[in-house]
């Protein structure tokens, strides 16, 4: 990896950035002044424990019991259809956090009384752990969920 950084003052005296990066990088990059990044790396352990994955199952049944609650009669099924692929995607061998993002996002648009509830779940440290143990491609995806979710 081939990394230049370089500053120059224009002709107003303030200060520009020139930023390249080359070669084969991953993660985030920040540019401008005063940015701090601060991201809770998430590393692959040992296998997961069939106590953690019944931990998930309970948090899901409990997120499906609130949207019932909270959503609408109009929108309930499609609801817990969001609850289910949101739940299939973090569980899966290889979580998906595409699926996790645009579920956040069809909840805060549709049912922004239940979106706090799905926040939740996928902020949960649990779910990072159990995310974290399929590889480092999935925990560094759905750190950037979380990331970008969490507003940090």
């Amino acid at each position: 990896m081939h990394t230049h950084q370089g500053t120059a003052q224009d002709q107003t005296g303030r200060v520009r950035a020139v930023v390249k990066i080359d070669g084969d990088v991953g993660g985030r990059v920040a540019i401008g002044h005063g940015i701090t990044q601060r991201i809770h790396q998430v590393h692959p352990t040992d296998a997961v424990t069939e106590a953690e994955l019944i931990a998930v199952r309970a948090l899901v049944d409990e997120l499906r019991a609130r949207v019932a609650v909270d959503t609408p009669p109009e929108l309930r099924a499609s609801a817990l259809e969001r609850v289910d692929e949101v739940a299939d995607a973090v569980t899966a061998q290889e979580p998906k956090a595409d699926v996790a993002r645009y579920v956040m996002g069809w909840f805060r648009r549709k049912v922004p009384a239940a979106a706090g509830a799905v926040r939740d779940l996928i902020l949960n440290p649990l779910l990072s752990r159990v995310v974290g143990a399929t590889g480092d491609v999935a925990a560094a995806d759905f750190q950037h969920l979380l990331h970008d979710i969490s507003g940090t």
